[in-house]
């Protein structure tokens, strides 16, 4: 299976060299100190909202479209307080996206809300007793929902909820003899299950290996890494998750590439003046390879750094003058498919956007020859958690079948079959139920090419 994943790869992806890419700004609101933000299409109408914690008031905000570059906010639930962040997925696995809360005030701790569609949220506790500042999820054991971490607010304990629903949730401990400021989740040691990628106060880089029987082994990265945020992606597309990590107050930021199972090598790529604050990844520039978005707080700017080779990174600004960003997700806020950027800035009260204007090229050269009538883009997000897309570009009408199908072969759902008129075709692919893993979206033109490309869902 090995070899037939390596020649989907090379049949697919095309590499755009020195792609210049543009961003075009739009503010969401300048009138609240926000701790945390993300987003995404919570009312299914293709267009992300945001979900905020405020510093003052410590409510959960929901900001909605209303026009452009017009958005408004209710909150979410007044009775939760201390709010840190929020992560939001299809938890309840009916279709739609629900919005999972920490706080860290005792009475409120971990809580979330089930979508009830129209704008309405039910609430629903997970552990009132636990205050909180940190959390992620995915499906920890292996059982088809997801479950959480947890940081506890005074960092003396990780733990694990595993997610029993509609019989509650059980906590389980990670680490109490070790402080732990960020958890991150991930298979990091490529055997299947989930892993946690962690930061240990005063100055520790991580992980903790899942093994059989709930139990965990603590692996040491570092001891001289003071990182105040860390991130997990395969950067170089080798089939494994690498980690990214910077020297808290400094602009050092390091690229640690798995160069075995659970074994890191330390690459330096990028230093100097900044401060850099937080960062995500995202494949900015069409080449497939993630580039890594970056919140520069004294240098006052936004950039991301592409991909060059898994120790070499190139910086582009996407924004300066932009006084002190402090928090950064990528994600595709307005639908058209291609990754934007939500930043949020405590120190002039302020949520942003940087819409992705799309890509002009300088140069251009295919890992494989592709026929020019017929092209596939990376599909976004990917990894993914609930939908991702992707579009065909066609020179002419054609009749085209675009199927998912999984490691096996086997169908798993199909996107499109039938004619088309030329031009832009796009392509979602909600995967509700399916199970978390590796699959391929194959399309094919009658009597014609057929292009592959490999997506990760991630439940």
């Amino acid at each position: 299976m090995r070899h037939v994943t390596v020649a989907v790869l090379l049949v697919c992806l095309t590499l755009s060299v020195n792609a210049q890419v543009t961003f075009a700004p739009h503010l969401v609101q300048n009138s609240t100190l926000i701790r945390h933000a993300n987003a995404a299409d919570l009312n299914a109408n293709g267009f992300c909202e945001i979900v905020s914690s405020d510093w003052i008031t410590h409510d959960v905000l929901i900001w909605s479209r209303t026009a452009p570059d017009a958005w408004t906010s209710t909150t979410l639930d007044p009775s939760f307080t201390s709010a840190q962040m929020t992560e939001i997925l299809d938890l309840d696995q009916d279709g739609d996206l629900d919005i999972v809360g920490a706080a860290s005030g005792a009475s409120s701790g971990l809580r979330w809300w089930r979508n009830d569609g129209g704008g309405t949220y039910t609430t629903q506790q997970i552990d009132a007793q636990f205050p909180c500042i940190y959390i992620d999820m995915e499906d920890i054991d292996g059982d088809g929902d997801a479950d959480l971490v947890a940081v506890r607010n005074d960092y003396t304990e990780l733990v694990w909820y595993e997610n029993d629903m509609p019989n509650g949730w059980t906590q389980h401990m990670v680490e109490n003899t070790r402080n732990t400021e960020h958890a991150h989740l991930s298979d990091l040691d490529g055997d299947g299950d989930i892993d946690i990628a962690a930061f240990h106060q005063p100055e520790t880089l991580a992980w903790h290996e899942q093994v059989a029987g709930n139990s965990w082994v603590y692996h040491e990265i570092s001891a001289t890494m003071l990182t105040t945020t860390l991130l997990i992606d395969d950067l170089d597309n080798d089939g494994d998750n690498d980690i990214v990590s910077h020297i808290n107050y400094i602009s050092d930021m390091y690229v640690w590439e798995q160069t075995s199972p659970g074994e890191f090598q330390s690459h330096l790529i990028f230093g100097g003046s900044g401060y850099i604050d937080d960062y995500d990844s995202a494949d900015i520039d069409g080449d497939s390879y993630p580039d890594i978005v970056l919140s520069l707080n004294a240098a006052n700017r936004i950039s991301y750094l592409s991909y060059n080779s898994i120790d070499e990174y190139t910086e582009h600004v996407v924004v300066e003058n932009y006084s002190q960003p402090h928090g950064i997700q990528v994600t595709d806020i307005d639908g058209d498919t291609d990754p934007d950027i939500l930043s949020w800035v405590p120190n002039n009260l302020s949520i942003s956007w940087f819409e992705h204007d799309g890509y002009s090229s300088v140069g251009e050269t295919s890992v494989a020859a592709q026929p020019s009538e017929f092209s596939m883009q990376p599909a976004y997000p990917n990894p993914f958690n609930g939908m991702t897309t992707v579009v065909l570009n066609l020179a002419h009408p054609a009749s085209v079948t675009v199927e998912v199908i999984n490691s096996l072969g086997q169908h798993v759902a199909m996107l499109h079959q039938g004619k088309t008129a030329g031009g832009r075709l796009a392509l979602p692919w909600q995967a509700g139920m399916t199970s978390s893993g590796v699959y391929f979206i194959r399309a094919e033109i009658m009597d014609g090419p057929s292009m592959m490309q490999k997506i990760c869902y991630v439940r």
